[in-house]
């Protein structure tokens, strides 16, 4: 139930948007990508979308902690 209302509240958070060329735009076209898209299994998917939760209004926060927890380190 909690993986539905956190699916439904990201799409609405993505619907909210408009699309342009500002940095959270470009996170929230990839999150788009990557939970409609084959590419993440669906357990990974679920943990995403809890993270979007967390951090409502900051899809790029949610993005990062993603990458970290998978073990993706930014290069400097």
């Amino acid at each position: 139930m909690a993986e539905m209302l956190a699916a439904t509240d990201l799409a609405e958070q993505i619907e909210e948007l408009a699309p342009g060329d500002t940095l959270g735009d470009q996170v929230v076209g990839i999150l788009r990508e990557v939970l409609e898209g084959p590419g993440l299994c669906e357990a990974s998917k679920v943990r995403l979308r809890r993270l979007l939760v967390k951090h409502r209004g900051h899809p790029e926060r949610a993005l990062l902690e993603h990458f970290r927890e998978m073990g993706v380190q930014p290069k400097l």
